[in-house]
């Protein structure tokens, strides 16, 4: 089974320890290339980017948390202007998503208790139902063989107090980020 993710290899790991994994880089495109060429037997990738390349077709077992928790931010976007440009900033401020902005200040906090980088094999999900935020973190060691979640949920308006609950309780249960 072919990634090019440590957070996903660690995942398949700790659900699958039978699976030969295998490490695949290169743009989608050539990625999907060398599977229909035979050369993995499955490929996992982000439903988030085949959509966005409008390649829905490609996928055909989408894998959801619990079994498969994405990265933190993936999907959002975010755009930065100088901080003296109050004009830019009045723009973006009437095209902000607050729920995404949520969601990702959640996830971010968290990843920035945990001092994780992006390879760093954490997953989270988030959502948003009313005002309430939920998040839900998952922490791996790169062979898969240990396992750490948590959950918590509060107000959107304190989303980045929340991704610092979710971490703390990862620490507790003796998360460690080695990556």
């Amino acid at each position: 089974v072919a990634t090019g993710s440590p957070r996903r290899q660690a995942q398949l790991k700790f659900l699958r320890p039978d699976l030969e994994l295998v490490e695949v880089r290169g743009n989608v495109q050539t990625r999907l290339q060398k599977l229909d060429q035979g050369e993995f037997a499955a490929m996992i990738l982000a439903c988030a980017g085949l959509v966005r390349l409008e390649l829905e077709s490609r996928i055909s077992c989408p894998l959801e948390a619990p079994v498969m928790y994405y990265a933190v931010g993936q999907g959002a976007l975010g755009i930065e202007c100088r901080a003296d440009d109050e004009e830019v900033a009045s723009l973006l401020a009437r095209i902000t998503h607050q729920p995404t902005s949520s969601r990702a200040l959640a996830e971010r906090a968290l990843l920035a208790r945990l001092r994780a980088g992006c390879h760093a094999p954490v997953g989270v999900v988030s959502q948003i139902d009313d005002d309430e935020l939920t998040l839900e973190a998952v922490v791996l060691t790169l062979d898969g063989r240990q396992r750490w979640t948590a959950a918590a949920r509060g107000p959107q308006a304190d989303a980045a107090a929340l991704g610092n609950t979710v971490a703390g309780l990862l620490q507790q249960q003796g998360a460690l980020i080695t990556a």
